[in-house]
């Protein structure tokens, strides 16, 4: 399944992996300065670039242009990067389409 051919299509964190983002506090706000993702009983990897932000807008079930967008506006790369990333979060079962359920 192709995000980008579905550019509405709901994708949420799959319920069976894990997210934790370790943040610096600074007196101008909190900065995330690692994300890391678990799925299932797996051990924790390192999220980077494109995948760290993705999983961190996940907040429930938004649609893939939506998330697309709001990466694209955190980080200066191709919107064919963001699509490929999404693509291949969906494809390592990180998101899912609960949609599609």
């Amino acid at each position: 399944m192709s995000p980008q051919a579905q550019p509405e299509l709901l994708l949420d964190w799959n319920p069976q992996a894990a997210v934790r983002v370790a943040e610096r506090r600074l007196s101008t706000g909190r900065f995330p300065e690692r994300v890391e993702a678990r799925l299932r009983a797996g051990p924790y990897v390192e999220l980077r670039g494109l995948d760290a932000i993705i999983a961190q807008l996940i907040q429930g079930p938004t649609p893939a242009s939506t998330l697309v967008r709001e990466a694209l506006a955190r980080l200066p790369v191709s919107e064919d990067e963001a699509w490929a990333s999404l693509t291949r979060l969906l494809r390592e079962e990180w998101i899912f389409a609960p949609s599609e359920l």
